[in-house]
């Protein structure tokens, strides 16, 4: 296939991707499989995040934690910050660490967004940084770090829902701090 019609058949799949419609949306995603690349993965989530829970949310749920697309993780990380997708951050961390990568210069934003978000999101997010052996991007480790410092301190007496996720957080990354 040359490119110009590769591009549209992208734009395509990335329009269906959107559709209000299943059935549409349940081909777009057949046709990911067979011909996606990086630019149907904000597409994949805006359809994840729209689709009612079911077979098609399962289904775009197991390609997005399969995706082994080298830019995948640098979008996932992207994506986590984008308001758009503030309701399935729980499920990007997951998708991230599904799909194994290991987003070493991100812990401060997966940090953040553990005490930010519910407890599910701060577990998903637990389980991500647990699986990262390092060694971690040094300023990112760093400002992870002070992220947690600082929650812990201002939340020891309120017993803060995600507050036993901040302390198991605040050990691993003290440990990559002490093997760095």
């Amino acid at each position: 296939m040359d490119e110009k019609k590769r591009k549209q058949l992208l734009q395509k799949i990335e329009k269906d991707l959107g559709s209000k419609d299943e059935s549409v949306v349940t081909s777009a995603l057949k046709q990911t499989q067979k011909h996606g690349d990086a630019s149907l993965i904000l597409p994949l989530l805006r359809a994840f995040r729209d689709a009612k829970e079911g077979k098609l949310k399962d289904a775009l749920s197991e390609t997005l934690s399969t995706i082994k697309l080298s830019d995948a993780e640098e979008i996932y990380m992207e994506a986590l910050e984008n308001k758009e997708f503030a309701s399935i951050q729980e499920n990007i961390l997951s998708f991230t660490w599904n799909a194994g990568f290991q987003p070493v210069d991100s812990v401060d934003l997966i940090t953040k967004i553990a005490i930010e978000g519910d407890y599910m999101t701060g577990v998903e997010a637990m389980t991500l940084l647990d699986s990262m052996p390092g060694p971690l991007d040094e300023e990112s480790l760093m400002q992870g770090l002070i992220i947690i410092r600082q929650y812990l301190l201002d939340h020891k007496d309120e017993g803060h829902p995600n507050y036993d996720i901040g302390i198991s957080i605040y050990d691993m990354l003290s440990r990559h701090e002490r093997d760095a």
